[in-house]
């Protein structure tokens, strides 16, 4: 019975873990970020209406939940749904830390990087740093001396409830 306990909370564990360590939010992560969102947004409508600028997006997403992460439109749909949080004033505050403090965090949402934009660097080194972001799926990453320490493919979904995110540095 005790190593019956003992192997369920190592695998618990294991998984809780690995799934903190992934780069790429998982297929069901993405699904209920969606719906959250599009349910959020619609609060602010009279008529409950989903956002027209993110109507057609929307609706290719209902029709194809299985593949949408690989549809061409998905990172311009991720942007409007951050834009949308942005002109209703919706917007999470998250600490990102890392294992060691005094690292930079730079970050940018998904269709930034697609369009080759700059990334955005937080104002103050970690496990002091702060920052507002608008609700969406960012690539955050830690540097030091100007060079990665930290996975450049990470992606993470940023909620209105998002609190924190804590950045594994690479040896």
């Amino acid at each position: 019975m005790k190593k019956n306990i003992l192997i369920i909370a190592i695998g618990i564990f294991f998984n809780q873990y690995a799934s903190a360590q992934s780069i790429e939010p998982s297929h069901e992560e993405t699904i209920s970020f969606i719906e959250e969102s599009i349910a959020e947004l619609k609060k602010s409508d009279p008529a409950g209406e989903v956002p027209a600028d993110l109507k057609e997006h929307y609706g290719w997403f209902q029709n194809d939940m299985e593949t949408c992460e690989k549809q061409k439109y998905f990172e311009k749909f991720m942007q409007d749904i951050t834009d949308n949080y942005k002109k209703q004033g919706k917007f999470a505050v998250v600490k990102l830390a890392t294992n060691e403090e005094g690292a930079i965090i730079k970050f940018q949402t998904i269709f930034e990087k697609v369009r080759n934009n700059l990334p955005r660097q937080a104002d103050n080194p970690t496990n002091n740093c702060t920052v507002k972001l608008a609700p969406g799926q960012y690539y955050i990453w830690s540097e030091r001396k100007g060079k990665p320490t930290s996975d450049l493919k990470r992606r993470v979904y940023i909620k209105l409830d998002s609190s924190l995110v804590t950045l594994t540095e690479l040896q």
